[in-house]
């Protein structure tokens, strides 16, 4: 458990690794934290030490229950194994909610016993003043900083709290509790005042120099508030209720406060979640049955690409979206709200289970610092309605849980409980063995990653380690393999824009990258994003490379443009703006005949599509024979919201008008 504060120490530039390398290696070492840990209960079960309490906890109970229905829900997705593993970006999957709950039950096992209750609350402490330091004095880019977000210090801040309020050994020192007393009273003197003050002074400290100020906000207003009402009511039956009721309610406030910032006050980043909200409710509207099992953990970006259009215009530049050459682009992975991102991931029941995550703290926090727990709990409510959680403030989180309910009794299980126990060590090790092949895995696919992209940047050709299919993720859809492709075809599209040659190499690698991503979509389990590549890449290599080294690749590729176009649309059949790049090539390039029959075909399928009608009609208009009917379509272009994705100038949008009015 102490060891599990410090797995961001592979997230460090001398020991990172992966594409990814403040992410992945860090949710390798979560895994392998909590397949260690849950080898501790299973020997713990198997040699009668008490963790039936632990095991039947309701915090317990909850945390597995939303990672056994996160588990039952993703047979139902497109990619099950993303969804266990998660996005490369965070790892929140279903082996994320298995670590989480197998380190809350150790926890809560554990936590009565006071050197080691000490030992991980000291542990906690020095980790958390760590991350600190390194969050404050490293800059953004330095090998020394474990993350480029330093918002995400807000969550583990308030985990701290909670857990260094929770530790009922911290005490004053005889001799200094004596002379307080008779300064200030008994009370004042007593523990509970010293674990308060410890707990907001470190925790504050976290959370103010986080930089998340949605975080620094919640907090400032429901922590006082809290305490506040407490002195007020005490914190009976009644105080509790307000506090849960107080935590749901904030799961809602806290996007509409976003709403609300983002279209009246024209802030950019509540904007943005604001936008990522719609259009995860547009995947619902679209899909009921999501609302029943989701799309699986990780399915966030594909649901981007497949619905953003109906939120705004595509060619917008902002945090949610940044366009990937013009085309698909690449965007968020997140919907910045757990709670959306759990329904979205594994249906209503998910969400619903998500949610009651802080309620169950709350019901469960312990008499003796109940105001405090219960008051950091409804921040974290808040919290988590507008931001994500990385992997390094999982242990915080699961400690915080265990703290906050102080543990269980130490009690020897009962005579004649055999059947129980080694039920329970059975299922432990099956987990146990789960998260360690997670963590192998994670690992692996990180490794043959950098591998490739290092041989890739080094201009060298194959080597014999090179990795089988060019990064086999084992049906997580092809990130890995998306990110570099689509780097490298950047790289290239920026370099021939500037005129500048590419190397035999370049051109290599590009080839036997173009070659992969299409076998991966043909022949693996692939996400939307790595489907989309195989038309990127045509794209930039018909309209921007014009290396005469590419013209054997180029005329082989070319004739074949319009059916990856067509069966990317198949996956995408609102996402017109994709045939822009292909359409326009056709008519600049004198082409008129071939870019109308592709766009017959296109109307074919969508009578109103903006973009067939667009360049349909361009092509059409100079004609004697079609001019008519080509005019009537770039009317109806206009009118279908062509620009929308098409840009137009001021004088053609004025021509357009004037042909309107003859």
């Amino acid at each position: 458990m102490s060891a599990s504060f410090f797995i961001f120490v592979p997230a460090l530039k001398p020991f990172a690794f992966g594409v990814w390398y403040q992410s992945e290696p860090v949710v390798a070492a979560l895994f392998a934290c909590a397949a260690a840990a849950t080898l501790c209960l299973a020997l713990m079960a198997a040699l009668r030490y008490p963790v039936t309490a632990a095991l039947t906890h309701p915090l317990t109970l909850a945390t597995s229950a939303l990672a056994l229905w996160s588990a039952a829900a993703s047979l139902a997705a497109p990619l099950p194994v993303r969804s266990a593993m998660g996005p490369p970006q965070t790892g929140e999957g279903v082996l994320w909610y298995a670590s989480l709950a197998v380190l809350t039950a150790l926890t809560l096992a554990l936590w009565q016993r006071r050197r080691v209750r000490q030992a991980i609350v000291g542990s906690a402490a020095v980790s958390g003043v760590t991350l600190l330091v390194l969050n404050v004095g490293e800059p953004i880019g330095s090998p020394w900083r474990p993350v480029v977000w330093p918002e995400f210090a807000a969550l583990l801040g308030l985990s701290v709290m909670a857990i260094v309020a929770s530790d009922k050994s911290l005490r004053w020192p005889a001799p200094l509790a004596r002379r307080l007393e008779r300064v200030a009273g008994r009370a004042s003197s007593g523990p509970g005042p010293l674990r308060m003050a410890a707990a907001l002074a470190l925790g504050g400290a976290i959370v103010a120099t986080s930089q998340n100020k949605t975080a620094i906000g919640i907090a400032a207003a429901a922590i006082p508030a809290m305490l506040i009402l407490a002195q007020a009511i005490g914190t009976g039956r009644t105080w509790r209720a307000l506090a849960v009721a107080t935590a749901l309610g904030l799961t809602v406030a806290v996007p509409a406060g976003m709403y609300w910032l983002g279209t009246a006050k024209g802030l950019e980043s509540p904007l943005s979640r604001t936008e990522m909200i719609l259009v995860a409710l547009e995947a619902l509207r679209s899909d009921p049955m999501l609302l029943v099992h989701g799309a699986g953990w990780g399915s966030f970006n594909d649901v981007l690409y497949s619905f953003l259009h109906r939120v705004r215009d595509v060619r917008a530049v902002t945090e949610t979206w940044q366009q990937s050459l013009g085309s698909t682009g690449g965007g968020a992975f997140h919907t910045h709200n757990t709670y959306l991102e759990a329904i979205l991931s594994a249906g209503l029941p998910g969400g619903i289970l998500m949610a009651a995550l802080p309620v169950t703290a709350i019901l469960c926090a312990r008499r003796r610092s109940r105001a405090l727990l219960c008051a950091v709990w409804v921040a974290i409510a808040g919290l988590l309605a507008a931001w994500f959680t990385l992997p390094v403030a999982v242990p915080f989180q699961a400690v915080a849980f265990a703290a906050t309910a102080g543990g269980v009794r130490r009690r020897r299980s009962p005579v004649g409980t055999g059947t129980p126990r080694h039920l329970a060590t059975g299922i432990a090790l099956i987990v146990a063995v789960t998260l360690a092949a997670g963590s192998v895995l994670a690992v692996r696919v990180a490794a043959d990653s950098e591998r490739l992209l290092a041989v890739i940047r080094s201009g060298r050709p194959p080597s014999p380690d090179t990795p089988p299919i060019l990064l086999w993720d084992h049906g997580q859809g092809g990130s890995h393999l998306w990110w570099i492709a689509l780097d490298l075809t950047h790289e290239l599209a920026a370099k021939g824009q500037n005129g500048q040659p590419l190397t035999e190499s370049e051109v290599f690698w590009f080839e036997t990258l173009l070659r992969a991503v299409d076998r991966h979509a043909a022949d693996l389990p692939s996400s939307i994003r790595l489907k989309s590549l195989t038309l990127i890449m045509r794209d930039e290599l018909a309209t921007k490379m014009g290396d005469p080294r590419l013209d054997r690749l180029r005329e082989w590729e070319v004739p074949g443009w319009s059916q990856k176009l067509f069966a990317l649309l198949d996956q995408l059949p609102d996402r017109v703006d994709l045939a822009v790049p292909f359409l326009d090539l056709l008519v600049t390039s004198n082409n008129g005949p071939v870019a109308i029959r592709v766009g017959n075909e296109l109307l074919l399928r969508n009578p109103d599509d903006p973009v067939a009608l667009w360049f349909t009609g361009i092509a059409m208009a100079p004609t004697a024979e079609w001019g008519n009917l080509g005019q009537a379509r770039l009317l109806r272009a206009m009118d279908a919201g062509v620009e929308r994705v098409i840009p137009l100038t001021p004088e053609l949008r004025n021509r357009l008008h004037e042909l309107r009015r003859d």
